[in-house]
């Protein structure tokens, strides 16, 4: 990637998952039920020259534009391009309230400018000039979502996981360590390998506790393969 223009700072989106290059979802109803607060890493990338200085990034909430409110649902706590460094992580901190499970609130952040970063970014890809976006969107509720790529008995989650529960996806999502899904398969392959992750978790968890029963009294069980 080249650049042309003052000293930047920016999210480097191409280092977050494809799902998750334009704006984000933070559910809580992914999370154990006595998690309160958690903090989000956006990772920052700088245009120009490292500094003998440190540099505050100046990433900010876009108050127009965004439900979330600050302090209640969300806090930008200080983040920083460290002297001599060119990478840095900024922190958002996300925060479970009882409204979350009944709707959704949305955080617009936006890439600001001070005196360290001019932000006039012009960034090249081959030939073509695109015009980097400062913005980025985390969306925040306390609401289970059935993943797009649940949908239909031929899809690639039903095909791996059969039927949907609440209960089942939350069990899938410890069991694999991953929270969001992608809308198409990421492959054969991969979701074997989180097949078997399941499938291990369900047998150990039926060892130990017995049978597993999801919120509609169905067992948790799934497809032979």
């Amino acid at each position: 990637m080249l650049y042309k223009g003052g000293s930047g700072v920016y999210i480097e989106k191409g280092m977050l998952p494809e799902e998750e290059r334009d704006s984000m979802t933070y559910s809580f109803a992914l999370q154990m039920d006595d998690k309160v607060i958690d903090t989000i890493y956006l990772p920052m990338y700088i245009a120009g020259n490292i500094a003998s200085v440190d540099r505050p990034i100046p990433l900010e909430a876009d108050p127009a534009k965004s439900t979330a409110k600050a302090a209640v649902h969300y806090e930008l706590l200080p983040g920083a391009i460290k002297a001599n460094a060119f990478v840095a992580n900024f922190p958002v901190v996300v925060k479970r309230t009882p409204d979350l499970k009944e709707q959704e609130v949305r955080l617009y952040l936006h890439m600001g400018a001070n005196q360290y970063f001019s932000m006039d970014l012009k960034y090249i890809y081959d030939v073509n000039n695109y015009d980097y976006s400062p913005d980025y969107v985390i969306r925040i509720n306390d609401i289970l979502k059935k993943p797009y790529g649940w949908e239909g008995d031929d899809s690639y989650m039903a095909s791996f996981f059969g039927s949907y529960s609440a209960a089942k996806y939350k069990f899938i999502i410890k069991a694999t360590g991953k929270p969001n899904w992608p809308d198409s398969s990421p492959g054969k392959d991969i979701m074997y390998g989180y097949y078997i992750q399941v499938y291990d978790a369900l047998q150990a968890y039926e060892k130990l506790h017995g049978a597993m029963y999801d919120e509609n009294g169905e067992k948790v069980q799934l497809p032979q393969r």
